[in-house]
């Protein structure tokens, strides 16, 4: 059956793209879109004249492999023509490119790819059709059984997609965790501020799950040197505000910004000596801008973490 290999191929023209594939696959099989031609000189297209079909061009390239070039729209007679040279026999290492052909290994049967590349598949959907495909995916993704690699810049799509994320930063992988463990344990400060909405509280350890900051002793899991600069990473939902029972932090804080989101209230908070923080909740809204909180939380809620980053990489 038939080997899958997803590589992307840049927009900018490449006039090696060609022969850098065939070195990729080991000589077998290559789909590119036509788009990948782009630059080559009439000496280096004219092996490539077409055999049969004014849009799908079939070739040798010197070392013996077969190059199928064509658009998405093409896809259908692609598929039949590696079906054809499967029936004869051909064992096929087919690489699928850009556009259409990711979808084109996911859904065909005779394709059998051992893991499926998906990168930024949703970007151009709206929101409620990109909700509607993250559940579609995933189920298709359980049904067929592939390991598949997502690439995102979307938080929100990595959390519902993946069962295990890598968080990049500059290049190297920061955390590898599956989706709860990342956003309530987050490793470092980049993480905690790249995934959802949190307070990261600047601070000096004060000792076992202590934190001096914003003239108070907030309470935080976790432990570093005394003095070491350090960060509280808190959820906003973890924020408790005129909490009925025992907090290990309870701060007393002025409602500075009101942000109605339909299903949830965004409280923007300030204390008198100056450390903001955000509180999030679920109903009607409680309180008016200018109201006086007090705003508490759990030491098990919040997470002494080394404050190790400019807030400007995570913006």
């Amino acid at each position: 059956m038939t080997k899958v290999g997803l590589i992307t191929v840049g927009q900018a023209p490449r006039s090696d793209v060609v022969p850098d594939m065939a070195a990729i696959l080991g000589g077998d099989v290559l789909i590119v879109e036509a788009g990948a031609l782009d630059g080559l000189t009439r000496e280096q297209i004219a092996p490539l004249a077409p055999e049969g079909d004014d849009e799908i061009l079939v070739t040798r390239l010197a070392d013996g492999s077969s190059v199928f070039v064509g658009k998405t729209r093409m896809i259908p007679r692609i598929e039949a023509k590696i079906a054809a040279l499967e029936d004869q026999g051909v064992a096929l290492n087919v690489l699928l490119c850009t556009g259409e052909f990711p979808k084109l290994a996911a859904r065909r049967p005779f394709l059998e790819p051992h893991q499926l590349l998906l990168d930024e598949p949703l970007g151009a959907l709206d929101k409620k059709l990109r909700d509607h495909m993250k559940i579609e995916l995933k189920r298709l993704q359980r049904e067929v059984g592939i390991t598949t690699i997502y690439v995102t810049h979307d938080q929100e799509e990595a959390l519902t997609m993946s069962d295990r994320i890598a968080v990049m930063h500059r290049g190297r992988v920061e955390q590898v965790a599956a989706p709860r463990g990342l956003y309530e344990t987050p490793a470092t400060a980049f993480v905690a501020g790249f995934i959802g909405n949190i307070n990261l509280l600047a601070g000096r350890a004060a000792g076992a799950n202590a934190v001096a900051c914003g003239g108070a002793t907030l309470a935080a899991t976790g432990a570093a040197p005394a003095g070491a600069a350090v960060a509280i990473a808190l959820r906003p939902e973890r924020v408790r505000l005129d909490p009925a029972g025992a907090m290990d932090t309870l701060l007393t804080m002025t409602v500075a910004h009101v942000v109605y989101q339909g299903e949830t209230v965004r409280y923007i908070l300030r204390s008198d000596a100056g450390l903001e923080l955000q509180a999030l909740e679920l109903g009607e809204v409680r309180y008016a801008a200018g109201a006086r909180v007090r705003a508490g939380w759990a030491a098990a809620d919040a997470r002494m973490i080394e404050d190790d980053i400019r807030r400007e990489e995570i913006a």
